[in-house]
């Protein structure tokens, strides 16, 4: 087995729902991400078998309670 990166970001993971729901080529995810296509779909993979992937994306309202 190959060397493992930095675990995902919450914030990667976001952006991912949010590529992949509009159709955008993972390659091009994966670049802008700055990972591996591998590890892109490797990503997206385990979303799906857990069920985040088709969660909602980005709460632009949340402020962390500092309302």
């Amino acid at each position: 087995m190959g060397k493992r990166g930095p675990a995902f970001t919450l914030d990667e993971d976001d952006l991912i729902r949010f590529w992949v729901n509009k159709g955008k080529p993972v390659s091009k995810l994966a670049k802008m991400l700055g990972r591996g296509r591998t590890a892109v779909y490797a990503r997206i993979s385990r979303m799906k078998k857990n069920g985040t992937l088709g969660q909602g994306v980005f709460d632009l309202g949340h402020t962390d309670g500092d309302e």
